[in-house]
C-alpha cells in the first residue's frame, strides 16, 4: 500500500483537490478569502503537476519540441 501511495500520490492529491475544488464551487456564496483559497488551490495543483511530471520545469522541457 505504501509503494502505491508513493507511486500515485501526485494522482492522489490531484483527485483530493479536485474534489475539493467540486465541493467547494457547489457552496452558493463564497467570500473572498474563500475564493483565493480556491484559486491558490488550483494553482498549487498546477504547480505540483509541472513539477511532477516535467521536472526542470515546462517552458525548459517544451523547447526540446
Amino acid at each position: 500500500m505504501i509503494k502505491f501511495i508513493r507511486y500515485y500520490s501526485l494522482e492522489i492529491y490531484s483527485v483530493i483537490s479536485i474534489l475539493f475544488l467540486f465541493i467547494a464551487s457547489l457552496m452558493g456564496d463564497l467570500s473572498f478569502v474563500q475564493k483565493v483559497a480556491l484559486i491558490y488551490t488550483v494553482l498549487f495543483l498546477l504547480h505540483e503537476w509541472e513539477e511532477g511530471v516535467y521536472p526542470g520545469g515546462f517552458l525548459i522541457n517544451s523547447k526540446k519540441f
